[in-house]
């Protein structure tokens, strides 16, 4: 029961991850390979903040989102608003500039911080009882806050213009511009919002794991299994695929080893393979 406890908390912050990169593929049909460096910034942003200031950790943590969805709107305003020539697709321009941006924040993190880890002061130093098991409060903080950022991310796109513009692009993106809706508006709100839903994670979880210039490749390799599991575009599979990841890593981690815990992930997105190539909450389509 606590493995599954465990798993339900580090599951919430993985689905955050995946939440983004879902709402980016719904609304532009491509991948942000530079959201693990957003998780990256949005660690350091709460360290800097929080030596920097010395306020405290429950407000500095706020610098994350902050400072993800600002490099992230300058990202897509500089790189990827200005369209390629037409012998290149877009989505692959969009790969390549989102790697390459990766390298340039990686490389510019070592240059700024080091390589040494860094961990922010606790969100909350206080221990929660679970049964037998006592858990740090930071782990449940990371959980609520993955599920507020969720949630808010539904009121957006549920009563928002910009929630109604971003489901128009998903549906139908030619309708959604012939109506009036601004695609590079609408492209560049949500990518940006996909980075600060990196950072979010990044900030929450750097006391829990420090924060270090490559420490976003492994979240962002768990947030393409999830994306896959829950099915590409998906938010509540993203959500889904996130709390699944979680659980199954936990309970092998303790019934099976820990010395395999990097594969656990895999082997489920495989076995979801098998029987929904599409992912749980998306349906195969065949075309022509």
């Amino acid at each position: 029961m606590q493995a599954v406890v465990v798993g339900l908390l580090m599951g919430a912050v993985y689905g955050l991850m995946a939440l983004g990169l879902a709402l980016l593929f719904g609304v532009m049909r491509t991948i942000n390979f530079a959201h693990g460096a957003m998780f990256t910034l949005g660690g350091y942003a709460f360290v800097v903040v929080s030596e920097a200031t010395g306020v405290p950790s429950a407000l500095a943590v706020l610098a994350a989102p902050v400072a993800a969805f600002a490099v992230g709107w300058l990202v897509h305003a500089s790189l990827l608003s200005p369209r390629p020539d037409s012998n290149v697709r877009y989505t692959d321009y969009v790969l390549i500039v989102t790697f390459a941006v990766t390298i340039v924040m990686v490389n510019g993190a070592t240059i700024v911080f080091g390589p040494q880890f860094r961990r922010p002061p606790s969100i909350s130093p206080e221990t929660v009882q679970v049964l037998d098991l006592a858990l740090g409060a930071d782990r449940f903080v990371a959980a609520a806050t993955a599920v507020l950022a969720a949630a808010a991310l539904w009121v957006v796109l549920r009563y928002t213009f910009t929630g109604r513009a971003w489901r128009a692009m998903a549906q139908n993106p030619i309708g959604a511009t012939v109506v009036g809706i601004d695609e590079k508006r609408a492209h560049r709100s949500a990518f940006a919002t996909a980075c600060g839903l990196a950072g979010v994670a990044g900030g929450v979880l750097a006391p829990l794991t420090s924060v270090f210039p490559n420490s976003g490749v492994t979240p962002l390799l768990i947030s393409f299994v999830v994306l896959v599991i829950g099915g590409l575009g998906s938010m509540a599979g993203a959500l889904l695929g996130g709390l699944l990841v979680g659980v199954v890593t936990s309970l092998g981690v303790v019934y099976v080893s820990s010395a395999y815990s990097d594969i656990y992930a895999y082997v489920l997105m495989l076995a979801v393979l098998l029987i929904r190539p599409a992912g749980l909450l998306t349906r195969a389509t065949r075309t022509y």
